[in-house]
C-alpha cells in the first residue's frame, strides 16, 4: 500500500469511530482532521474581517451583525476546503482545476485574480508595472 492510502485508511477509520457518538466526539475528529485550513483562515480573514465589519456596522448597525459571522463561517469552510484538498492532492487548487475540471476555468480564474490584485495594487508585479500611479 502507498503512503496516501495508509493515509486514507486512517482517516476512514478516524471517522467510523465516531459513527455511533455525539456531536461533540464527532466535531473532534473532523477538527483533528481539517489540518492547517484553521489557522490559514484565520490569519487570510484578519484584516478584511475586521474592515468589512466595520463598514457594516456604520451602514447597517447592529441589525446586520450577523451577515459578518456568516462570512466568516463560509470563508473558514472555503479555505479549511482549500488547504485539505492542496494537501491530499500535493499539488496546487490551479493544476487541480486544469487537469480534472477544465483548463479554460482554470486559466480565467488566474487571470481574474491576477486582474484584481492589479486592480488593487498589491501585488509585487503589478506595483512593478504601473511604477508610482497609484
Amino acid at each position: 500500500m502507498s503512503e496516501h492510502q495508509d493515509r486514507f485508511e486512517m482517516e476512514k477509520a478516524l471517522i467510523d469511530s465516531v459513527e455511533g457518538k455525539g456531536a461533540v466526539d464527532k466535531a473532534k475528529v473532523f477538527v483533528r482532521l481539517s489540518g492547517p485550513g484553521w489557522l490559514q483562515s484565520a490569519i487570510t480573514l484578519g484584516g478584511g474581517s475586521l474592515a468589512s465589519g466595520l463598514f457594516l456596522g456604520v451602514i447597517g448597525g447592529y441589525q446586520m451583525l450577523w451577515v459578518q459571522w456568516l462570512a466568516m463561517f463560509f470563508g473558514v469552510t472555503m479555505l479549511c476546503a482549500i488547504s485539505y484538498v492542496t494537501l491530499s492532492t500535493e499539488s496546487s487548487p490551479f493544476t487541480n482545476i486544469r487537469r480534472h475540471i477544465n483548463p479554460v476555468l482554470a486559466w480565467g480564474l488566474a487571470c481574474c485574480f491576477v486582474a484584481g490584485q492589479c486592480c488593487l495594487g498589491s501585488s509585487p508585479v503589478c506595483t512593478g508595472l504601473w511604477g508610482d500611479y497609484q
